[in-house]
């Protein structure tokens, strides 16, 4: 008896579940349909908002870059508006 038990306990058995040929076919198709509707949701909720954000923050980037050449411009012109008197022409 002790040694059937040894040879048993020795020997991996391999266990085998039998799954039913519907849950073959429904389980894939329900995962499937799952994705699908995640899917469809990122494209009609996530990505238009997404798309807005990204204009968003293209917009206040453009206008920082226009404040910022705007500075720049009124710098270099304020600098033309200083009187100097070696500029002004002899007459």
């Amino acid at each position: 008896m002790e040694e059937v038990l040894a040879r048993i306990a020795s020997e991996p058995t391999a266990v085998t579940l039998r799954v039913p040929a519907s849950l073959k076919l429904t389980v894939p198709l329900s995962l499937l349909g799952f994705a699908a509707t995640l899917s469809a949701v990122n494209f009609l909720y996530h990505l238009p908002r997404a798309e807005r954000a990204a204009e968003e923050e293209s917009r206040k980037r453009l206008a920082q870059e226009m404040r910022r050449l705007q500075r720049t411009l009124e710098y270099l012109q304020g600098g033309s508006h200083q009187p100097c008197q070696a500029r002004r022409p002899a007459g």
